[in-house]
């Protein structure tokens, strides 16, 4: 009875004496300590490969944010917010192509700006991923071509920062070898730039340049894309950085051979950059830009020296709209500096110039200054009318200037100085208008932009007029003072006369200052 007694109990017998008790109690504890252990480490062990397969099938929020963004701006705002290369790594691993393509469209945009060696190469992973899969002609196209730019910018950061990138060299020319010869012109015309621009600049860093080769190089991708500002601007670069960190006389060797060669191309973009290359190398025979920048320091017989060998390069008959531009840039520092009578034998020069030149198109252009810079500077001391019309066709009388300072500013939505600086105004007339002074801004801008709207509203203490082709809303202002460089400053005094053409942007204050204490 008993021995039934004691089957039933579970399978487990209680020891009978207290000494057996206690011992089988103890060890009891003992395995329940251990149970317990091992529970919490199989707990452990759980949640930390939960959480690794959640690591790999979900993104951080960071480069969900990334992958998901509805525009390609949004995009790259958020991969640019991304500093764990950890976390960028995640994101071109586990992006689809749709989300790749997204990012990689976003940071070509932003790629327009100056951007960094990082956020170069960000662009070839992301291509490297995707070239991985299945692509179709314009994705491959947008794909490889923004690879072999982000190759290239990397490649001209190493060489004008002087910064050892490794492989860098190798892999550009390994990657445009690969794509040269593509079916996609796109892909190909990027592939034969970046070509170009990698073995004439790597030519530089050997002691005995190959003139020939450099010529027959740019010939051949100007032949090519005879029309294309990428190839033109290319072509220019690598030019530039001979004239600036080799040697100008092996500069001037290739603009002269490309000079040589100038019958070679019919497109009117590519004769323009080789009249350029021209005009630089009789500007620097020239000494032009010494004798500019020692005008100061020279005194009165740098100015001399600067005037005479203006009006000597006006008479150039070979001289290109660079040269002239060059002139007409030395003549405005000269109204700039009042010194009128100097300016004025430049703007003669222009003027009894013009048949000599051999390309009618400088002819024109050396016309126009001439007569642009005859009309200002006739201008001075006598009255202007201010009439004009603004953004919403209301009229602004000249009358209603009468018997104050008028500083008129010729200003561009484009040119970021004059809008800085009329920002700038905007906040120094408020101490004016009581002492008598306006301020009436004149847009060279041929067509009205909405861009003006937001800038009226912050701008209450300023007149605007435009300057549109059509409807002619200066109202003769620009007729009267002609100005095709901006910002420019005009200072008309209280009896309607013109002060002024031309004021330095740092002395406009001071100026004016002048004007009200005499």
């Amino acid at each position: 009875m008993s021995s039934r007694s004691n089957r039933g109990n579970h399978g487990k017998s209680k020891p009978s004496s207290d000494f057996a008790r206690k011992h089988w109690a103890t060890k009891q504890g003992e395995s329940n300590e251990i149970d317990f252990v091992f529970l919490l480490m199989g707990m452990v062990t759980t949640l930390l490969v939960s959480l690794l397969v959640y690591s790999n099938t979900h993104a951080s929020p960071a480069t969900e944010r990334a992958l998901t963004a509805a525009s390609t701006g949004d995009a790259t705002e958020e991969v640019n917010a991304i500093e764990s290369e950890t976390e960028f790594r995640e994101l071109v691993d586990g992006g689809n192509k749709a989300q790749l393509l997204n990012v990689l469209t976003g940071l070509n945009q932003s790629a327009k700006a100056e951007v960094t060696v990082r956020e170069n190469q960000r662009r070839v992973d992301v291509a490297n991923q995707l070239l991985a899969m299945s692509l179709d002609k314009s994705e491959k196209s947008l794909t490889v071509v923004a690879k072999l730019e982000a190759l290239s910018a990397i490649y001209e950061i190493s060489l004008l920062n002087d910064i050892d990138i490794p492989n860098i060299v190798e892999t550009l020319r390994d990657t445009t070898i690969q794509f040269v010869d593509e079916s996609d012109e796109s892909i190909s015309r990027v592939a034969r730039i970046c070509l170009f621009k990698v073995n004439s600049l790597e030519l530089t860093k050997k002691a005995d340049q190959n003139i020939a080769k450099i010529t027959d190089e740019m010939c051949s991708l100007l032949g090519a894309y005879p029309d294309d500002d990428e190839v033109i601007s290319t072509v220019r670069q690598v030019v530039a950085y001979y004239r600036i960190y080799v040697d100008r006389a092996v500069c001037q060797k290739i603009t002269s051979k490309l000079n040589e060669r100038k019958a070679e191309f019919a497109s009117p973009k590519s004769l323009r950059l080789i009249h350029e290359f021209a005009d630089e190398a009789m500007l620097l025979e020239a000494r032009y830009a010494q004798l500019f920048d020692n005008r100061k320091l020279d005194g009165a017989r740098g100015q001399r020296e600067l005037l005479k060998k203006s009006i000597e390069l006006a008479r150039e008959p070979e001289a290109g709209n660079f040269v002239i531009g060059e002139i007409d840039a030395v003549a405005h520092w000269f109204e700039q500096a009042k010194l009128y009578e100097s300016e004025s034998k430049i703007y003669e020069e222009f003027k009894n110039s013009v048949d000599n030149y051999r390309d009618p198109d400088v002819a024109a252009v050396a016309r126009k200054k001439a007569e642009d810079g005859l009309k200002r500077m006739d201008l001075l001391g006598k009255e202007i009318d201010l009439s004009g019309f603004q953004f919403d066709g209301s009229k602004i009388y000249g009358s209603s200037f009468e018997g104050r300072f008028v500083v008129v500013l010729f200003w561009s939505i484009d040119n970021k100085e004059s809008v800085e600086f009329l920002e700038s105004l905007n906040e120094q007339i408020v101490e004016w208008n009581e002492s008598g002074v306006s301020i009436l801004a004149v847009n060279v801008d041929q067509k009205k932009n909405n861009q003006f709207k937001k800038m009226f509203a912050q701008m209450t203490n300023i007149d605007f007029v435009f300057g549109d082709a059509n409807r002619n809303f200066a109202n003769g202002i620009l007729d009267q003072c002609p100005s095709e460089i901006v910002p420019r400053v005009m200072l008309v005094n209280r009896n309607g006369t013109v002060e002024n053409i031309n004021v330095a942007l740092k002395e406009v204050v001071n100026e004016v200052d002048f004007l009200m204490g005499n």
